[in-house]
């Protein structure tokens, strides 16, 4: 059941990724491509502060906190739709 899951995640990570360039005229494919790589770089730079930070805690804790960081997007999402 775990490889069928990472497999549709991978799958719909690398159709979500062709979606957007598709709907992004090809002038500006190069700037989004980089946007989005950029902000994801700079997730997993973040990421390695964390996780020193709370080197004493249980990865439960640092994935309850790193949960609580990336809450914002639902509370977006929610906003955005009003």
């Amino acid at each position: 059941m775990h490889y069928n899951s990472e497999t549709l995640y991978q799958a719909l990570a690398v159709v979500g990724a062709v979606l957007a360039m598709e709907w992004v005229p090809e002038e500006g494919r190069f700037v989004v491509e980089v946007c989005g790589l950029l902000f994801w770089t700079t997730g997993v730079v973040l990421l390695t502060p964390i996780a020193y930070l709370m080197r004493n805690l249980t990865w439960r804790e640092l994935q309850i906190v790193l949960t609580l960081c990336s809450s914002y997007s639902l509370v977006q999402y929610w906003y955005v739709l009003k």
